[in-house]
């Protein structure tokens, strides 16, 4: 009888576990909904041409797509350059040339600037 109880027990168990209650599975998207799927690959930015779009475009995609721009709040110019400060400092952005530097925020700001 210990047995019996010893196997019969996880296999009552398991059986409990799998068993929903007579319900169908129900989708979690409706058949007549059609659903998109965009390659990311396929997606192309392009920034607003201002002064310094190629600036820009130059120093910031060997790290990240334009589409980081894109996707950034309106911020203020301080903001800006701090991100911009983050960039260089923290993720070693090549842009050692101060001039090119306030370009960028330049840019940055009149584009997506408060």
């Amino acid at each position: 009888m210990k047995k019996l109880l010893k196997y019969s027990l996880p296999l009552v168990v398991l059986l409990l576990c799998n068993c929903n209650g007579g319900q169908e599975d129900t989708p979690t998207t409706k058949a007549d909904s059609p659903t998109t799927v965009t390659d990311v690959s396929d997606v192309q930015v392009v920034l607003p041409q201002a002064g310094h779009v190629a600036l820009v475009e130059g120093y910031c995609t060997p790290c990240h797509s334009l589409r980081y721009i894109e996707m950034q709040p309106a911020m203020s110019y301080a903001a800006w350059e701090e991100l911009v400060d983050k960039m260089i400092n923290a993720y070693r952005a090549p842009i050692r040339d101060t001039v090119k530097r306030r370009q960028i925020i330049d840019y940055l700001h009149a584009i997506k600037g408060v």
